[in-house]
């Protein structure tokens, strides 16, 4: 039997997130999606395993949310510097990622075909 490393706010809010509105439903998803074992993502959960990081960002693309809200108060066990310094990358990335699409949209002119219904 695994033992359980502690209470950490990784696998309290992943499971809060992957339970809506099924986890098994999200699980099944998660393996056939991302390759990621439904076993290994229990794991994390269960709080028996941490996850890596860009394991975790599969997850938050692949239900699109903010990989922040899993980091609830994290402890410097929980989130490392170098994890820290990847996050405000993929922030960075996103945020440009973003910017770049509205430019787009704009220049397309898509927003006013959208206002008229077209």
């Amino acid at each position: 039997m695994l033992k359980k490393i502690g209470n950490n706010p990784i696998s309290k809010n992943l499971a809060r997130i992957l339970s809506e509105p099924s986890l098994a439903d999200n699980l099944e998803l998660i393996e056939k999606e991302t390759g990621l074992s439904k076993m290994t993502v229990r794991h994390w959960i269960s709080g028996h395993r941490k996850p890596q990081l860009a394991n975790l960002q599969k997850i938050a693309d692949l239900f699109h949310f903010d990989i922040y809200i899993l980091f609830d108060n994290p402890t410097e066990e929980e989130l490392l510097p170098e994890q820290k310094e990847i996050m405000e990358m993929i922030a960075r990335i996103r945020k440009k990622d973003v910017l770049e699409a509205i430019r787009t949209i704009a220049r397309m002119g898509l927003l006013d075909k959208m206002d008229k219904g077209e």
